[in-house]
C-alpha cells in the first residue's frame, strides 16, 4: 500500500511534455518522449518559493498596543527574593506563565485525560475481544461520556477556555499577515517531503 501510495503521489507530481500533439486534433504524438522524470510541479514550487519576494507589512499602533495588552494575559510578573554573583539577597523580578495559562492546561489535561479514557473502553468493547470490555462499556458508556462532558464544561467555566483561545487566535491573526513568516512556513514544509 505504501509503494502504491507513493506510485500515485509521483505520478500525480509530474508535467508531461506536450510537445508532440498536433495542433489540429489535439492527439498525442507516440513517438514523443511524455515521461520526463525532470518536470515536477513540485520542481516547479520549489523554484517559485525560492525566486518570490514578499511584500513587508507593518502593523498600526492600535494593533500593536492590543497585541501587548492581550500577550499580558499570558505571563505575569513577580518579585522573588534571591542571590546576585557575590552571594547578597536581592528582590529579582521573574517573569512566569500567568494562571490563566496554568488553570487552561490543567482542565485541558483533566478533559484529555477522561476523552482518551472513554475512547480506550470504546475501542476495547468494538474489538470485542473481551466479554467484560463489551459489557462493561454497554453498561457504563453513559458515565464515562458524562465525565467527558463534566470535564468540557469544568474547562470552559474554570480553565478560561474561551478567553485563552480567543486571545490565541487574536495574536495569530495580527501577526500571520507577515508573508516572509508564511513564506518561510512553506519552505519549511517542502523541505520536509
Amino acid at each position: 500500500m505504501y509503494n502504491q501510495a507513493e506510485d500515485l503521489a509521483y505520478l500525480v507530481d509530474f508535467i508531461p511534455d506536450a510537445s508532440g500533439i498536433e495542433n489540429g486534433s489535439k492527439r498525442m504524438n507516440f513517438a514523443t518522449k511524455i515521461w520526463n522524470p525532470g518536470s515536477r510541479f513540485s520542481d516547479l514550487y520549489k523554484f517559485v518559493l525560492e525566486q518570490s519576494q514578499v511584500v513587508q507589512t507593518e502593523v498600526d499602533e492600535n494593533t500593536k498596543a492590543k497585541m501587548e495588552k492581550v500577550a499580558a494575559l499570558f505571563t505575569t510578573t513577580k518579585k522573588k527574593r534571591g542571590y546576585d554573583d557575590a552571594f547578597n539577597e536581592v528582590e529579582l523580578e521573574v517573569t512566569e506563565e500567568s494562571d490563566m495559562v496554568i488553570k487552561y492546561r490543567e482542565k485541558m489535561y483533566a478533559y484529555e485525560e477522561a476523552a482518551m479514557q472513554y475512547t480506550s473502553y470504546q475501542v476495547a468493547a468494538l474489538s470485542g475481544s473481551s466479554v467484560e470490555a463489551v459489557n462493561f462499556f454497554a453498561r457504563n458508556a453513559h458515565i464515562l461520556r458524562n465525565r467527558v462532558k463534566a470535564a468540557m464544561n469544568d474547562w470552559i467555566t474554570n480553565g478560561y477556555k474561551e478567553l485563552y483561545e480567543k486571545a490565541t487566535a487574536f495574536l495569530e491573526q495580527v501577526q500571520n499577515p507577515d508573508l516572509n513568516l508564511l513564506k518561510a512556513k512553506y519552505k519549511d514544509d517542502l523541505r520536509k517531503q
